[in-house]
């Protein structure tokens, strides 16, 4: 009789992360700075009564109508009936060497923010495994301290985050490639060999990109807590990936159920109360106006509310992770 243990029990995972979250709150600032937060943009009139509710409501239902009948398209299509005078009224107004200028300035500054937004992310992650596994060990939990050990793994979280999924699409590339030159050439024979390359082609590629996701959620915690090299972590992550495949696929989705029905319920909560006020304006102002007014005056809470519910949770899930990863430590090294 096989009395083997499982290497992690979800509600064993929960319970322990859960703990370490109550226990830890400055990981919510890790979870929040990983940009597990929602943002939301609404575009609210400052004031409101009912006929501004009835309006509404009338909008969803003559919509369709009035864009048809509405003027603002023929103004529209008057103003732009020549846009290439417009545009060549421009270029001719502007020096070509003007706009070459702007485009190096555009290029340089999204090159820019993309080195930045690649530093942030590595650093906000391994500041947030640091601080999950110094509490796992019962140590005490700063930013400074966190933030300081995670200084020397942005080097390997970038390369994680980058020559992977670089070589990827480079292969997705060469696939497309492959692809045009079967549909060009008339030769069967020729068509028949590439046609077996792309199929394998694409079967490999499919099979990388779903074990790159897997490995990627180890292979940053095998960087950051056994400071290894990120190619070394990346292929550690790979051989965890092919032997718990399965119990991975389990514990992300009870993962992302979990955030689902979290996330959604202030959502719904706030939309069906600004809902049950503009239909229900029609039937009884007062309520109809009072709904709408609570629902609105809940937006911004709800967004605070959110941003922080996403960076709990945010630190939650890694901490689940890390427990798990901590119970397989080193036991599918080289295999």
């Amino acid at each position: 009789m096989d009395n083997k243990l499982p290497d992690w029990e979800i509600g064993k995972l929960y319970n322990q992360a859960w703990s370490i979250i109550k226990k830890y709150k400055v990981l919510w600032t890790f979870g929040l700075a990983t940009g597990a937060g929602m943002s939301f943009n609404f575009n609210l009139p400052g004031n409101f009564d009912s006929n501004s509710i009835k309006d509404i409501q009338q909008n969803f239902q003559s919509f369709p109508k009035e864009i048809a009948s509405s003027d603002l398209v023929q103004v529209l299509g008057a103003s732009t009936s020549k846009p290439m005078e417009i545009i060549s009224y421009l270029f001719s107004n502007v020096p070509l060497s003007s706009y070459v200028i702007l485009g190096i300035e555009i290029l340089a500054v999204i090159i820019l923010f993309t080195i930045i937004g690649f530093i942030y992310s590595a650093w906000s992650q391994a500041a947030l495994l640091e601080g999950i596994q110094s509490s796992l060990s019962n140590q005490t939990v700063s930013i400074r301290d966190s933030s300081e050990k995670a200084m020397a793994s942005i080097k390997p979280l970038i390369w994680l985050q980058v020559v992977p999924i670089l070589i990827l699409m480079l292969a997705v590339l060469g696939f497309i490639i492959l692809t045009v030159i079967f549909i060009a050439i008339p030769a069967i024979f020729v068509k028949v060999i590439l046609g077996i390359i792309l199929l394998i082609a694409l079967f490999a590629i499919i099979y990388c990109f779903i074990y790159l996701a897997f490995s990627q959620i180890w292979a940053p915690r095998i960087a950051v807590i056994e400071k290894a090299s990120a190619k070394d972590s990346l292929f550690r992550g790979y051989r965890i990936a092919k032997k718990k495949k399965w119990s991975m696929i389990l514990l992300g989705l009870v993962n992302i159920i979990l955030s689902f029905f979290i996330m959604a319920i202030p959502i719904l909560l706030v939309g069906g109360i600004i809902f049950a006020g503009i239909f229900t304006t029609d039937k009884n102002a007062v309520l109809g106006v009072g709904l709408f007014a609570i629902g609105a005056i809940l937006i911004i809470p709800t967004i605070i509310a959110m941003t922080l519910i996403g960076g709990i949770l945010n630190a939650f899930k890694a901490t689940v992770w890390n427990i798990a990863y901590n119970n397989i430590r080193g036991k599918y090294d080289g295999k």
